[in-house]
């Protein structure tokens, strides 16, 4: 019986792995000694402990394995978004299709990121912390919001 079950969710784990749409990168950052996580589609993330170690899960949802790596640095073609008092500054921005967009919190209270259909970030906590999306959709334009508050709002443009 015992083997039944380890097969029946491993074999579920593994359908998880292997679904569409499980590669589009998505990443949170913590400052103050947090390490970063990335995850599959949809927002999949994680924040990996402090300086004390351990981990806590911040967000679930479908997808691939969840792998922690270094925070990546706007690259060329990347695009950044500050998040102060309320509001995603620019507003509008453009990215090719396979960039980067980073959302940085430089308020004083946490935001997230959602972006219906796409991804829904865990909390970006106040005073620096990060997250990251890389554009793998097809070429549109996606509208966001704070899904925290609902008052911010922006938009991505992506081109090829």
């Amino acid at each position: 019986m015992k083997k039944v079950v380890f097969l029946l969710v491993f074999g579920i784990l593994l359908l998880g792995c292997t679904m569409p749409g499980t590669q589009q990168p998505s990443g949170t950052w913590v400052p103050g000694g947090g390490e970063p996580a990335r995850g599959g589609s949809g927002g999949q993330v994680i924040s990996v402990g402090d300086t004390t170690g351990g981990s806590t899960p911040s967000t679930g949802g479908s997808g691939g394995g969840i792998i922690s790596l270094d925070q990546p640095e706007p690259g060329e073609g990347d695009v950044v978004v500050r998040i102060r008092n309320s509001r995603f500054e620019p507003q509008t921005v453009t990215v090719k299709q396979g960039k980067t967009v980073f959302w940085y919190n430089d308020d004083v209270m946490p935001h997230s990121v959602r972006m219906i259909g796409v991804f829904d970030s865990p909390p970006v906590t106040k005073d620096g912390g990060a997250y990251w999306h890389t554009f793998t959709e097809y070429p549109g334009t996606y509208a966001y919001a704070c899904g925290i508050h609902g008052t911010a709002s922006g938009t991505v443009v992506v081109v090829r």
